[in-house]
């Protein structure tokens, strides 16, 4: 199977440099059946190692965006907030909201036969355009768990304890940083 996607060719750069999100995406079947879906509230942003220029597309270092070659932690709302503002950021969010809900639309996942519930954490990778419309370049089972040398920011435990929150109903922190769908 394939399938074909339109390359984005003005993407809207973040210090000048094209860059995605990953974002963690959360499926639940409860035991009635129910479906939720829900979105952690950060997502890390992976930028290109130099600086976009539209073109020589075999140049990893200006199209390729993953986490080596970002050069510090950068998260989307914070870093994205202190580039483009609060409005903009708004918007975003409201896109990537709405696609995820899409999403849920498209998973019809089953569990064992053995379990009356069951779950999956997804890593979901998004592009912004230069008119910041958000844009799903893939949804992974493996989703990422590779974290920023040096970073204050404990992403992972972030998306595990609220994880624990969510499914297992076991709080270990008040706080919920999962948004419900």
């Amino acid at each position: 199977r394939w399938i074909l996607q339109e390359y984005i060719t003005r993407p809207l750069l973040l210090k000048k440099k094209k860059f995605h999100i990953r974002w963690y995406y959360l499926y639940i079947r409860r035991e009635n059946q129910d479906i939720e879906n829900y979105i952690l509230d950060i997502g890390k942003i992976f930028t290109a190692k130099d600086n976009y220029m539209e073109g020589d597309y075999q140049n990893q270092s200006i199209h390729d965006t993953h986490l080596k070659s970002t050069p510090k932690p950068l998260y989307f709302e914070r870093d994205f907030k202190s580039e483009y503002g609060r409005d903009k950021c708004e918007l975003v969010m409201k896109q990537i909201k709405k696609i995820f809900r899409d999403v849920a639309k498209c998973i019809d996942a089953k569990c064992y036969s053995e379990s009356k519930e069951c779950f999956e954490v997804f890593g979901a990778d998004l592009m912004i355009d230069e008119n910041f419309k958000v844009i799903l370049i893939e949804v992974n089972t493996k989703i990422g768990l590779g974290t920023y040398q040096g970073d204050k920011v404990n992403i992972n435990q972030i998306l595990l304890e609220n994880l624990m929150n969510i499914v297992l109903g076991i709080y270990i922190q008040k706080n919920d940083r999962f948004i419900q769908l």
